[in-house]
C-alpha cells in the first residue's frame, strides 16, 4: 500500500464568512469521511488559519529569513490534510472525492500527492 497525502485547499476569506450551518455539514462530511476510512486514514487535522503561519526561508545566509504568515501570499491556502493508505493513486482519488471540500462553496478543491517513503541503507 502507498501513502498519499490529501491537502485541502479553500480561500481563506470565503472559509471565515461560511455559516455555521455550512460548516456543521463539512464537519459531518469529515466524520463521515473517517468512519468509511478508518485505519486507512494515517493522520489528518485542520490547521490554524494561514495568518497564524510563521515562514522561514532561506536567503543563503547562516540563518533564515523569518516572516509571519504563509509562505506563499495567496488567498487559497492549505486548510488540513490527511495521510491515507491506498492501493494506487486511483484508488486514493476516488477515496478523496468523498471529501466535502470536493463540492465546497469555499474550496478550491483537493490536492493528491504520493508521499515518498525514506530509503534506509
Amino acid at each position: 500500500m502507498a501513502k498519499y497525502m490529501l491537502l485541502i485547499l479553500g480561500d481563506r476569506h470565503t472559509w471565515a464568512d461560511t455559516a455555521p450551518e455550512e460548516q456543521q455539514r463539512i464537519s459531518a462530511g469529515h466524520q463521515a469521511f473517517a468512519a468509511t476510512l478508518g485505519k486507512a486514514i494515517l493522520a489528518g487535522y485542520e490547521l490554524a488559519p494561514a495568518d497564524t503561519a510563521m515562514s522561514l526561508r532561506s536567503r543563503g545566509s547562516e540563518r533564515p529569513q523569518i516572516t509571519r504568515g504563509p509562505f506563499a501570499a495567496v488567498d487559497e491556502v492549505i486548510g488540513g490534510y490527511y495521510v491515507i493508505e491506498a492501493e494506487d493513486l486511483d484508488m486514493a482519488t476516488r477515496l478523496a472525492e468523498l471529501l466535502p471540500e470536493t463540492n465546497a462553496p469555499y474550496s478550491a478543491g483537493v490536492e493528491i500527492r504520493q508521499v515518498v517513503e525514506p530509503t534506509t541503507s
